[in-house]
């Protein structure tokens, strides 16, 4: 019954770590076995708090022009073999060279392929390998044929840029001795303006005028106490050590 019970919980998380449309390695040693199909999805992206976002170019990127640098994504269609779905997988610009590499020397027309996380999650030196599996038979290729492939472009933009659900705001307890911000809400307590003065100033000048128009203001006192945990984010966003931690491969 043991036993039973194990092999029931060993079926299920492996299903619980492949659900889903993306291809997911999160721990050393991951790997999953596909067939690369169709056309890649390129694009220049910054990583916003908790999703990539498109850069829309540095003439009228607000994330360009407050000092953060895009980064390279490339997506394709890989079809799962063990889950008999056309999931998709995307990485950057180290992932994208080894798929070039690949399909170089083996094609990626004739050969499934085994992906293969190193480095544990959350480690910025985890690298992937991508090396040939399996060669294609007719059979193979005939399944293939009759696949319908994702629209990466729509389901990207769906799945990175959408705007956050936003979650319900409790109203700040009360202080008589705050002052009032701009919009009529309660600014941030003395305290708070300043840590976020202090940070500032390690910053250029562009990204100060650029954090200062984020949030509508025109000095820090007037802050509103509501977007104090957002101000203290978009602080991280504009410090070049704020993507240390990013796993970059999805």
């Amino acid at each position: 019954m043991s036993d039973a019970w194990e092999h029931a919980q060993e079926l299920a998380e492996r299903h619980a770590a492949s659900g889903g449309l993306f291809v997911k390695l999160a721990n050393d040693g991951d790997k999953i076995v596909g067939i690369f199909m169709g056309a890649p999805h390129a694009r220049e992206t910054h990583w916003d708090q908790d999703r990539y976002v498109d850069c829309s170019g540095k003439g009228d990127c607000g994330l360009c022009e407050a000092g953060t640098k895009a980064s390279l994504r490339t997506a394709m269609n890989f079809y799962v073999g063990e889950e008999k779905a056309v999931k998709i997988v995307e990485g950057g610009v180290s992932w994208f060279n080894n798929l070039m590499k690949c399909r170089a020397k083996y094609g990626l027309t004739n050969w499934s392929f085994e992906i293969e996380r190193h480095g544990a999650a959350n480690d910025p030196r985890t690298t992937y390998t991508l090396l040939p599996h399996e060669q294609l038979t007719t059979e193979d290729l005939k399944l293939l044929g009759t696949l319908e492939l994702h629209d990466l472009g729509d389901v990207l933009s769906r799945e990175y840029d959408a705007p956050a659900p936003r979650r319900p705001e409790a109203k700040p307890p009360i202080d008589r001795n705050a002052s009032v911000a701009k919009n009529g809400n309660l600014s941030v307590k003395l305290e708070v303006a300043e840590r976020v003065k202090a940070r500032l100033k390690q910053l250029p000048a562009v990204q100060v005028q650029a954090f200062l128009k984020r949030f509508g203001i025109a000095r820090i006192r007037e802050l509103s106490a509501r977007d104090e945990d957002a101000a203290f984010a978009f602080l991280d966003l504009l410090s070049p050590a704020s993507n240390a931690g990013i796993d970059p491969f999805l």
